[in-house]
């Protein structure tokens, strides 16, 4: 009986999650008046790929798309008074690339085994580097930024909020969509 009600105990130490942002400006959800006509721009797009999982009956699935990405890429241009459109095959245009780079696996593994064997009390550490990267050569213009989303579950996180008091999932969404929004609006001033 004794060991029924540990290992409920143990899971609720352990599952709770506080998570920060490197740049909590970029959670700021601020409207942006749509421009009336819009130019087009021709644009290379170079995106990571999102992997999501879901059961299937007895089965998980799992399915990877950049296209949430590349229509978050769109709009930024669009919100600029810029129509992102592909270029032709050999047509010389920039490039703009979301890139994200995730904590090193053996690092979360063994903070992980430290957040289990003392029930909680070590943190388990994850983090997302979230890097845009803007290339025009013609031009002369290089633009990078980055945010880091980081997450550290233990019972201390019982006792913090989420910035914002926001989930996970629109942490990352409002950080990784302003975070390209800041630098389509830095590119309409280079160039």
């Amino acid at each position: 009986m004794k060991t029924l009600l540990a290992l409920p105990l143990l899971l609720l130490l352990t599952a709770c999650t506080h998570y920060s942002v490197s740049n909590v400006s970029l959670l700021h959800n601020e409207p942006v008046a749509q421009p009336a006509q819009t130019q087009p721009f021709l644009l290379n797009i170079d995106a990571d790929k999102n992997c999501y999982s879901s059961r299937v009956g007895q089965s998980i699935r799992t399915t990877c798309s950049n296209k949430g990405r590349i229509q978050t890429i769109v709009a930024a241009f669009k919100e600029q008074g810029l129509a992102a459109r592909p270029p032709q095959e050999n047509q010389p245009a920039p490039t703009i690339s979301v890139k994200v780079d995730s904590i090193n696996s053996f690092v979360e593994y063994t903070t992980g085994f430290f957040n289990i064997i003392t029930l909680g009390l070590s943190p388990l550490y994850h983090y997302d580097d979230y890097i845009v990267t803007y290339k025009d050569a013609e031009n002369g213009v290089e633009i990078t930024d980055s945010v880091r989303v980081s997450s550290y579950s233990g019972w201390f996180s019982l006792f913090m909020s989420n910035p914002e008091d926001l989930g996970r999932g629109e942490i990352k969404l409002r950080a990784e969509k302003n975070l390209i929004r800041s630098v389509v609006s830095e590119i309409k001033t280079a160039e």
